[in-house]
């Protein structure tokens, strides 16, 4: 696969830890955490999307992935709403539901030779 379409996507674990690490207030983790997983998602996408373009994945690709993006939408949204109504104690589970859909996501986009990139 050409360097280019490989996406420099942080691995969903990694966002998890760098959350979990900082000194911010919780609120504050809940959307960094929850935004640092879909901007690596949506980077996932855009390298699908290239391949797309290219002729390198077939229209059944394209709705199998699509499909799989709007379920780590909506988790990643359900998990906002969430990460600022429950207690701080209930937070990581929390963080841990993103990380399993961003994870799902790049399970999905990795049977197109999209894989996150070790960081």
């Amino acid at each position: 696969m050409n360097r280019s379409l490989r996406p420099v996507v942080p691995a969903a674990l990694l966002i998890l830890l760098v959350a979990c690490a900082t000194s911010a207030p919780p609120d504050r983790i809940a959307y960094v955490t929850i935004d640092d997983a879909v901007s690596a998602v949506q980077t996932g996408m855009r390298a699908f999307n290239e391949l797309y373009q290219q002729g390198k994945a077939t229209e059944s690709d394209r709705e199998k992935v699509l499909v799989a993006y709007k379920q780590f939408q909506a988790i990643a949204r359900t998990a906002t709403d969430l990460a600022m109504s429950v207690s701080p104690m209930t937070r990581p589970s929390v963080y841990e539901i993103v990380s399993r859909a961003a994870l799902d996501m790049f399970y999905t986009l990795e049977q197109f030779g999209i894989v996150p990139k070790k960081v």
